[in-house]
Formats: C-alpha cells, structure tokens, sequence
C-alpha cells in the first residue's frame, strides 16, 4: 500500500549551540527558534497537499 508521506531534517545548529547539536547527548542544546520554523514548515506541507 502506498500513502502520501514526507520526511525531512530539522537542523537547528546556531552561534548559540554549535558543536552541541548531536541527537542522544547530554551536552545537547536545542536552539528553540527552530521549533517554529519547524512547525511552520510542517504547516505549509500539509496545507499545500491538501489543497493539490
């Protein structure tokens, strides 16, 4: 069965965490302006399927 999906990679290295962006490490630290981005990037995804 076939259904429509996407995948993508939210990076979210900045001047503020780099070098401490490694998934599964406890010196891991997420710059939160990404969330949005994130989120708005994921809204626009859905919205462009369901209007196609």
């Amino acid at each position: 069965m076939r259904v429509p999906s996407i995948y993508y990679w939210l990076g979210f290295q900045s001047k503020e965490n780099e070098g401490r962006t490694i998934l599964h490490n406890p010196q891991l630290l997420v710059d939160e302006k990404a969330i949005a981005f994130g989120m708005k990037t994921m809204a626009k995804a859905a919205l462009d399927y369901l209007n196609s």
